[in-house]
């Protein structure tokens, strides 16, 4: 499973860069289904903190930071899920 992480300043009220990143990326998470989990995270968070993210909206897929202040295309979050799921399935087969 890959793991999205969406950095935002207040999750219960995103900002509309917020909101545009949010359903761009819920939208090419759509395309793998179950493989993959999106978790909207507060700018607060400790991981936000101990990454040096302090500008919303940010993209985490996994490891890859694939956007910073402002929302990614979605054929990057595409490309970014791809290339997760095929390191997790290189390491499982």
């Amino acid at each position: 499973m890959a793991l999205i992480q969406v950095f935002v300043a207040d999750p219960g009220d995103p900002s509309p860069l917020a909101a545009m990143a949010l359903q761009r990326v819920r939208a090419a998470a759509r395309r793998f289904g179950a493989r993959v989990e999106v978790r909207v995270v507060s700018l607060d968070d400790e991981g936000a903190v101990q990454r040096g993210i302090s500008l919303e909206p940010a993209i985490l897929v996994e490891e890859l930071l694939v956007a910073v202040g402002q929302p990614p295309p979605a054929g990057h979050v595409v490309r970014a899920i791809e290339a997760a799921l095929a390191k997790e399935d290189s390491v499982d087969g």
